[in-house]
């Protein structure tokens, strides 16, 4: 399901959750711009598996 989210986001969810970075270190963007792009990542996984479990 990260496969369906864009880029920015992967990375932003990969670093926030997986590696426990501070994305915006990382990146070097502002802290408002990784917030931004984690709420929509967040946003889009959750509609994914509202999604996965109608169909299952």
């Amino acid at each position: 399901m990260l496969a369906e989210l864009s880029e920015q986001q992967r990375i932003v969810v990969f670093l926030a959750y997986w590696m426990d970075l501070t994305a915006a270190e990382m990146l070097e963007v502002s802290e408002g711009a990784v917030r931004k792009q984690l709420a929509r990542g967040r946003d889009q996984l959750r509609g994914l598996l509202d999604d996965r479990e109608v169909t299952t």
